[in-house]
């Protein structure tokens, strides 16, 4: 169900229980001169920035890259506050435990910010030299979903009608992004271009409604969501991946709901051919929330091969990881995988050796568990 609550993680009790923002792009940032607009990129490293806000506060998340590198020693700044690299997931297992994940991304909170207040972004590289500069991006009124509702079950078959209202104190939206996601459902005959369990189109700020076609939705657990942009959504309307630095400002509201009765076997039972899942579980990091699963050591009693896939989503912020514990708790794998706003999906099948007794946790945010297998 939907939670939004908050949950403390970490030494240092870090606020988070952001909206799951279901934001899609491609390429199209159109970009301003220092001169016109106070914006510029002068580098050919990419920032891709993203300041989220829902009814729990304000954050912001970016990545710097050069080409397929990524860059961990850049300072990026929105309105003076200076954004942490590498933000770390604790928490303890079911049994016992202690599990540590450190996400490739920067991270500020943003809790004094809210609709209508103004963001001004400024990233440097280690030397100091400027990479992208961004201002006068407004941050949205947040829209209220309306269609479909809470927990409400939809056949097989049925197109999904959508409906939306635009924020009634502020609104400064200049476009939607609305669309579905399913959160469990396992395929796996589908292709790595396969957006089966996927819908979503960005629409003018004059239309608040969208129909999700039957064709695209799964059995199973399914997400909603609305997204009001502002800033450089020009990035929306292509179907390539950004090539330039980008601010977008969003205010989200989602609902969770099923696709099919509740009579149908269930996601779990469906993605964990092969490797066992015994636990399944959310926690919530800096805004973003994963939805974590542990699986069977009593499973794995022989030394061998353990593979996971995963299915990072197009125009979102799509991370995954994987760790993995030896039968005294000390961890001896780990993998971690974000895609911020691409514009294609991406299948990713990493394989490891285990021991026997060997303890896999592994987290999605906005990615779909492909299964997992265990061989010997």
């Amino acid at each position: 169900m939907k939670t939004k609550g908050r949950f403390f993680v970490g030494k240092q009790g870090i606020r988070s229980g952001m909206t799951i923002c279901l934001l899609f792009l491609g390429f199209g940032f159109m970009l301003a001169t220092t001169g016109c607009s106070g914006d510029s990129s002068t580098s050919n490293t990419m920032v891709a920035s993203v300041v989220s806000t829902d009814d729990e506060g304000t954050v912001a998340i970016a990545s710097v890259t050069e080409g397929d590198s990524d860059i961990d020693n850049a300072t990026i700044s929105v309105n003076d506050v200076v954004l942490t690299y590498g933000p770390s997931l604790d928490f303890q297992t079911e049994g016992g435990i202690d599990v540590n994940v450190t996400l490739p991304i920067y991270y500020a909170d943003l809790s004094q910010f809210t609709s209508g207040d103004n963001l001004s972004l400024i990233a440097r590289s280690s030397d100091g030299s400027l990479i992208f500069q961004k201002s006068a991006v407004v941050i949205p009124g947040m829209p209220t979903l309306v269609q479909p509702t809470e927990g409400q079950v939809i056949g097989t078959n049925e197109d999904v009608f959508m409906q939306w209202n635009a924020s009634r104190e502020f609104d400064r939206a200049e476009g939607y992004v609305a669309g579905y996601l399913e959160t469990n459902a396992f395929n796996e005959e589908s292709s790595d271009d396969d957006d089966t369990g996927l819908y979503a189109e960005f629409v003018t700020v004059s239309t608040t409604e969208l129909t999700v076609p039957s064709a695209y939705t799964v059995v199973g657990d399914a997400l909603f969501s609305v997204t009001a942009v502002s800033g450089d959504t020009q990035i929306f309307t292509s179907d390539e991946d950004p090539t330039e630095s980008f601010l977008v400002a969003a205010t989200s509201d989602w609902v969770e709901a099923e696709i099919g009765s509740s009579d149908d076997n269930s996601a779990v039972n469906r993605g964990s051919q092969g490797l066992r899942v015994v636990k399944e579980y959310s926690k919530k990091i800096e805004g973003y929330r994963f939805k974590v699963r542990e699986c069977d050591p009593n499973q794995i009693l022989a030394p061998g091969t353990v593979q996971v896939g995963f299915k990072m989503r197009r125009y979102k912020v799509s991370i995954a990881f994987i760790q993995a514990y030896n039968m005294n708790g000390n961890q001896y794998y780990s993998w971690t995988k974000k895609r911020i706003y691409k514009s294609k999906s991406k299948k990713y099948y990493p394989a490891f050796q285990v021991s026997p007794g060997t303890t896999v946790v592994f987290g999605t945010h906005d990615a779909s568990y492909r299964g997992g297998t265990y061989s010997y």
